[in-house]
Order: C-alpha cells, then structure tokens, then sequence
C-alpha cells in the first residue's frame, strides 16, 4: 500500500504493531523500524511506504540489511595439530553462540607443493570477531593473527564456504592440493570433514 502523502514518525508509529504482526518477513520488519525511526537518509524517496517489502528496498538489503550471518575461520598451524576432531567439536559445542558448524584439516596449498596445515571451520550465525579469535588461539596456542576471521552475509556466501570446506574447489590449483589433503586425512584417519 502506498500512501500519497508524507507520514509522519509519529503516524507511522501507530501502525507498527499491526505491521509487526502481518509481516512476517524479517527484513520488513527491520525496514518498518528504519522508517519509523525516521532514519530516511538511504531511503529518500520512499518515505511514503507503508508496508514496505524486501523487494522495494532489494539494491538496499543487500547491502545493510541484517542477514542470516555466519563466519569463515581459518587456524594456520605452525605445525600439524595434536587436537582431535573430537577435542575441536568439544570446544565448538562449548561456546554459546555457536549452534551449527562444518569444519575440515587441510595441509597443502600453493598446488600442493607446500605443506601448510590448517583448519577451516564455518560456524552460522553473528558471530563476535574478537571472541572467535581469542577462543581459538588460546584453544590451539597459538598467536591471534594466526585466526583468520571473515563474516559471511548471505546464502551465497554462506553455501561457497561449505562447498569450499567440503573439497568442492574451483581452481585447478586448490584441486591439486584438495587430492593431497584427501590422501592424507585417510592415512591418519581423518574425514573429509565433520559437521555437527
């Protein structure tokens, strides 16, 4: 519904229970508090919407709109781990704000002429960069640049990263290296990756 006047704050205000409860959808209703917050500044020319949708604001959302976030870390090893994929289950399962993960040890790259151990793990949802860092270089001793931390937005982020974690690489240099770490998770028994 399109107003054809200006709404105030205070107007819009009256509405957002009926909105809260009609839009189900969790970027409406983040779009209806933005507006009724009177913030219009990235939003100039839609202030009359009433019932604003995902796909009125789509080139908006997709840059600043909550998301279902998840986050890419990867541990460099200074050398190959005495942690078990147990012992890393044990810890993921111990923080709070991690519900659902995937992780894999990997021990090749540069097209599998360089031995360089290390994790990747994908844990979803908002995760805090400080608290992944700190948790994960006191759990495996080591530096906190050695953690890398990268949130991911979206779906396709979110899918690129397992499907990165699961073997499924583009390059032909990451294949490489994909078929050297596979033979050697299975001479020191290890799965391709564990998920929770």
């Amino acid at each position: 519904m399109i107003g054809s006047i200006h709404l105030t704050p205070e107007k819009m205000a009256e509405h957002v229970q009926w909105h809260e409860s009609v839009l189900e959808d969790p970027y409406s209703r983040w779009l209806m508090k933005l507006l009724v917050n009177g913030n219009y500044e990235n939003f100039k020319g839609y202030e009359h919407k009433i019932r604003p949708t995902r796909e009125d604001y789509q080139k908006y959302l997709d840059k600043t709109a909550p998301r279902e976030l998840g986050a890419h870390i990867t541990i460099a090893l200074p050398k190959p781990t005495d942690k078990t994929p147990e012992d890393i289950k044990e810890k993921l399962q111990s923080c709070s704000t991690i519900t659902d993960y995937i992780f894999t040890y990997e021990f090749y790259s540069q097209e599998g002429n360089n031995f360089n151990p290390h994790i990747h793990i994908f844990v979803y949802g908002d995760q805090h960069k400080s608290n992944i860092i700190k948790l994960f270089s006191r759990f495996f001793k080591i530096k906190p640049n050695f953690v890398d931390f990268k949130k991911t937005f979206n779906k396709t982020q979110r899918e690129n990263v397992i499907n990165y974690i699961k073997g499924n690489k583009c390059s032909e240099a990451k294949h490489v290296a994909s078929m050297m770490d596979i033979k050697y998770r299975e001479e020191h028994n290890l799965e391709n990756y564990y998920l929770n």
